[in-house]
């Protein structure tokens, strides 16, 4: 490669280096405010789930204790009677001091409830406590472990970028050596051809000079010859005219003498001479006309003949191409099938373990069903287990459940006395699992039809015109292609 190929070549990959880095400098400032955007959201969710849930102990003791004001709004409206009647004087039937015992013994009953209720309530909010610190520690667990698979894949997405950072490094030294040595090659074969060129062109000049100096030579001697011979024809000419002459006088007087009666007829073939030379020239006319209309004829097949041994360089030259390029996709074809046996197989390893996995879960759903007999009447009530201690920050709170929307105050606690069992729970749990899995065996078996569709070949396929083959700017007419042992065809275009 010349020097000056060369530098332009540089400012072009310098331009395209600058270029790439202003395009890149607005995306990472884009990018960067995306992120600062999103971890501002999450604060702000967390921040409001915190709110919500130092809310929700002061709203449940504001619920119990309107309850218990309720229940005891009755008692009040059996004083306010009993007074009435002791004031008006109309009680029913018994003293004053019995309706009262019987007043009192029904108020002593009635805390008495309403004290049960109240150790009721605090065992169900002591059982919701023991729920929402297990909630705790599982939603700490999940985001370990959420941080344990970002930082391994962050790691992993590392190395990967790594190894394709020095397989690049290894390409692009790779490239710019074969460059190299292509470009002296080059060179080396430029010069060896102007060497070849500049001692033909003297091997000619020297051969024309010889030429036309043995021309020249032979052009002389020639026309010597032909002065000298023309002399001797001259006079050997005018010896013959002058005896030519004297013969023709004395017939011609013999003539005239023996003979008049021809004259007539000397005329007349004086006359049909005279049409036949004009006959003559214009036969010589049209002999001319034919020479010159074969000579143009000539011409022209040279000129045809040229042309077509250009055009059938050029359809050698488009030959070798498709061959060349049949070539490279046979082989584009045996890498695709290649890589889809290995995922055929690679797909049935996942289907035989999936269903392996879907007869344990079976198993376990079986188990559990019949454990569900066994289970005793706390488990059913409380099967949530006693949990380590967690505070209500490390709660990550359903978005879901803490919409924007809201509850009324008088509804917090309607899905307090609500019993789950864990069996089912994680029934639900492993159905959800199941589906999700499901939906993923259906995206591969969707993408393994695609791209079985896109490297098979079909009759659709091969009686499909082929794009690529162009002869002098038309395209190949639509017919099926073949391939024996002379020619090749190409069974696939991607």
């Amino acid at each position: 490669m010349p020097p000056k190929a060369k530098k332009d070549a540089g400012n072009k990959s310098a331009g395209s280096s600058a270029a790439k880095a202003v395009k890149a400098a607005p995306t990472a400032d884009k990018q960067q405010l995306q992120d600062y955007a999103t971890s501002t959201l999450s604060l702000a969710k967390h921040q409001k789930r915190k709110v919500v849930a130092s809310w929700l102990p002061v709203m449940r003791e504001v619920k119990v204790r309107s309850r218990r004001s309720a229940e005891r709004l009755p008692l009040f409206f059996a004083y306010a009677v009993l007074r009435e009647e002791r004031d008006g004087g109309s009680l029913p039937g018994g003293s004053p001091s019995e309706l009262r015992k019987d007043v009192d013994d029904y108020i002593k009953s009635r805390e008495l409830q309403a004290e049960r209720k109240d150790a009721f309530l605090e065992m169900k909010d002591l059982d919701l406590d023991d729920a929402e610190e297990q909630d705790k520690v599982v939603v700490l667990a999940h985001k370990l472990n959420t941080k344990k698979l970002a930082a391994l894949q962050e790691a992993r997405i590392e190395s990967l970028e790594q190894d394709f950072k020095e397989n690049l490094a290894h390409l692009e030294r790779h490239f710019e050596d074969d460059i190299g040595h292509i470009n002296r090659a080059h060179g080396s074969f430029k010069q060896e051809l102007e060497l070849i060129v500049e001692q033909i062109e003297n091997e000619e000049k020297l051969r024309a000079h010889d030429e036309r100096t043995e021309h020249n030579t032979h052009y002389e001697l020639i026309r010597n010859r032909n002065i000298e011979a023309d002399h001797q024809m001259k006079s050997a000419l005018e010896e013959q005219i002058d005896r030519l002459k004297e013969r023709c006088d004395t017939a011609l007087q013999n003539y005239r003498a023996s003979t008049d009666a021809n004259a007539q007829e000397y005329k007349k073939l004086l006359q049909q001479d005279a049409t036949l030379s004009k006959q003559v020239d214009l036969k010589l006319k049209q002999v001319e006309r034919l020479q010159a209309a074969i000579t143009h004829w000539k011409a022209k097949l040279a000129q045809n003949k040229q042309e077509c041994e250009a055009r059938n360089g050029q359809l050698k030259g488009e030959i070798d191409q498709l061959r060349r390029h049949c070539k490279e996709l046979k082989a584009k074809m045996t890498r695709a099938r290649h890589r889809l046996v290995d995922l055929s197989k690679n797909s049935r390893e996942c289907k035989k373990k999936l269903t392996e996995q879907l007869k344990i879960a079976d198993r376990i759903l079986r188990t559990a069903e019949l454990c569900r007999k066994y289970e005793t009447e706390r488990e059913k009530v409380a099967p949530v287990p006693e949990s380590c201690g967690c505070t209500v920050d490390d709660v990550d709170w359903n978005q879901d459940v803490l919409g924007d929307d809201g509850i009324d105050e008088w509804n917090y606690l309607d899905n307090f006395f609500k019993r789950y069992n864990r069996v089912l729970l994680d029934k639900a749990a492993f159905e959800r699992q199941r589906k999700a899995v499901e939906e993923q065996v259906t995206m591969l078996d969707t993408r393994l039809t695609n791209f079985v569709d896109s490297v098979s070949i079909n009759k659709d396929t091969l009686d499909r015109p082929n794009t690529l083959l162009l002869i002098n700017s038309t395209s190949v007419p639509s017919q099926p292609l073949t391939a024996d042992a002379d020619k090749v065809s190409l069974s696939a275009v991607k």
